[in-house]
């Protein structure tokens, strides 16, 4: 298993939630990056909505808004 940093690359509203530039997430996963695979959006959704007390959509789990960075 590989530890997983999760960064949100920019700012963003999608209705009342926000997402701050730096916010981030760390996933223990495979050897894969987790962001790139669909199986783990729900995973880092949760994740990232308990941290942050959010309520983003698991379709915003990807490339566009979030950088992946294995760290361990």
């Amino acid at each position: 298993m590989a530890l997983w940093k999760i960064t949100a690359k920019a700012n963003w509203m999608w209705g009342k939630d926000r997402l701050t530039k730096g916010m981030f997430i760390e996933i223990s996963s495979g050897t894969t990056p987790p962001l790139g695979l669909t199986a783990n959006q729900e995973m880092l959704t949760r994740a990232f909505n308990t941290k942050y007390g959010t309520c983003i959509d698991k379709s915003k789990m990807n490339g566009s808004h979030f950088s992946c960075e294995r760290i361990g």
